[in-house]
């Protein structure tokens, strides 16, 4: 199960690398319903293609939150930013251990749809990915391109 969790968020991750910007209107109906339904009080989304994947970028009472659903509508995770001091203390360890002198710059909360929780950190352009216990599932390079899509 832990790999199978691990291999399903990988791949929501790695899909970021594709992204494209989206018009609202280019967004499947079905998409657009299951977020409606999601989060009805949300406005001002930001749509991306993912692969074929859907990603709505918005605000919730002001914390950067990202939501993802397939081309059907079904949704898939949703990535929460996270105040880097609010980690599980298991994370903050081991980059105390692994990484010392290091800084965490960015952190996130990530649910997805089957239930598990993840908490991404980044580092020196690189994501980790940890489970709910704080064990390391995975590590991305982040390259240059990934931040300035941020940025636009």
């Amino acid at each position: 199960m832990k790999k199978l969790v691990v291999l399903f968020a990988f791949t929501l991750i790695l899909n970021g690398v594709n992204a494209q910007k989206q018009n609202e209107a280019d967004v499947p109906d079905a998409v657009k319903a299951k977020f409606g339904e999601m989060f009805p009080d949300v406005k001002n989304v930001k749509w991306e293609k993912e692969n074929t994947n859907y990603e709505a970028e918005f605000e919730v009472q002001k914390v950067e939150t990202s939501a993802e659903f397939d081309e059907s509508g079904a949704w898939l995770q949703t990535e929460t930013h996270l105040d880097v001091d609010k980690l599980p203390d298991s994370i903050k360890d081991y980059f105390s251990k692994k990484l010392p002198g290091k800084k965490i710059a960015e952190a996130s909360v990530i649910s997805l749809a089957n239930g598990s929780v993840c908490f991404e950190a980044e580092v020196e352009n690189t994501d980790y990915l940890f489970d709910e216990g704080g064990n390391l599932l995975s590590t991305e390079a982040k390259n240059k391109e990934d931040d300035a899509d941020k940025k636009n």
